[in-house]
């Protein structure tokens, strides 16, 4: 069986992946009855607000756990399905275990292949091409779940890091903004790519 555990850790926040960077962005959990079964075939129907995901996500990698079972190539993906084919190690065992994906994204800018994505989400998951590993007997189709979450996922190619660098003294607070830009460049040549921060909002603890 699959169900959704929204307390997941990878299903718990909204995520920003610096392209060219990998993350963990979602998490099904798994369990099987009566005997553990081997899966071959992993499909994660995928959607994004904006953007290709095919063009941003040059592989990704499935986990059972915190152990690796699968890689789809670029060729596995598209802006709809991410497809784990003639899997041999994903056994699904009889208590529940966490089936994670992870995205592997490609780099943005001059001469490089990755596209900005906004609001990737994760519609439903389907396990297929399944057998008991005991009875040898085939599943069809063992399992098709739709999901629904608001955590969304978006790749860019700068980071913004705010970081307090002293505490508050006398009213005043020192913050620091930290852009990442990995290896990303912006469009049209090898320059690192820049932010225009538009709004600032702040909050503290305790009355104000």
């Amino acid at each position: 069986t699959l169900s959704q555990d929204i307390n997941n850790d990878d299903n718990k926040n909204t995520k920003t992946i610096l392209a060219g960077e990998s993350m963990k962005v979602f998490s099904v959990d798994v369990q099987s009855s009566n005997e553990n079964v081997d899966v071959e075939t992993v499909t994660f129907t995928v959607a994004s607000a904006a953007g290709s995901i095919k063009k941003a996500v040059s592989t990704a990698t499935l986990y059972l756990g915190n152990d690796e079972v699968g890689t789809a190539t670029n060729a596995d993906i598209s802006d709809t399905t991410i497809t784990f084919k003639n899997l041999t190690k994903l056994i699904v065992p009889q208590e529940s275990k966490e089936l994670r994906l992870a995205l592997n994204t490609a780099n943005i800018g001059f001469e490089k292949v990755g596209q900005t994505v906004t609001g990737f989400d994760v519609t439903a998951v389907t396990l297929d091409d399944a057998e008991g590993v005991s009875s040898g007997k085939s599943v069809t189709k063992a399992e098709d779940l739709a999901v629904s979450t608001d955590k969304v996922v978006a790749i860019v190619p700068p980071t913004v890091l705010p970081v307090v660098v002293s505490t508050l003294t006398g009213g005043q607070s020192k913050l620091k903004i930290v852009v990442n830009t990995g290896n990303n460049t912006v469009a049209g040549s090898n320059s690192k790519p820049s932010v225009l921060l538009t709004d600032l909002v702040f909050s503290g603890l305790g009355n104000n």
